[in-house]
């Protein structure tokens, strides 16, 4: 059975207790991004996530990434959707999805045709 692996796009107070409740047998929390790489690597230390990125850029090139989890403020969703669905990931993200259903229509269109 492949293993699912997850990249997170953020470390707010919900990053926080996704990391801290993840448990699945099927998947792992496999790396890290956000602004500032001395936080990202605290994070990744204390959950053990085995990957701290510099960049979100990075992560999202990162083959071995299947699946993103966005956690970042409502006003940036948008912007981490596309750029996760235009690397072919497969993206859970914290409400609210966006902050306009344009936004959203836009997300839906891109991910079906990445997807």
């Amino acid at each position: 059975m492949k293993k699912y692996r997850w990249g997170m796009i953020g470390l707010g107070d919900i990053a926080t207790q996704f990391a801290a409740g993840f448990s699945n047998e099927a998947s792992e929390l496999y790396g890290v991004s956000a602004r500032s790489l001395a936080k990202v690597q605290a994070f990744a230390e204390k959950y053990a996530i085995p990957h701290a990125y510099e960049s979100t850029d990075a992560m999202l090139e990162d083959p071995q990434i299947d699946i993103v989890y966005i956690a970042v403020p409502n006003d940036l969703h948008h912007e981490f959707i596309m750029k996760a669905l235009m690397a072919g990931k497969h993206v859970l993200c914290e409400k609210a999805i966006t902050t306009s259903a344009d936004e959203l229509a836009e997300e839906l269109a891109l991910a079906k045709e990445k997807i």
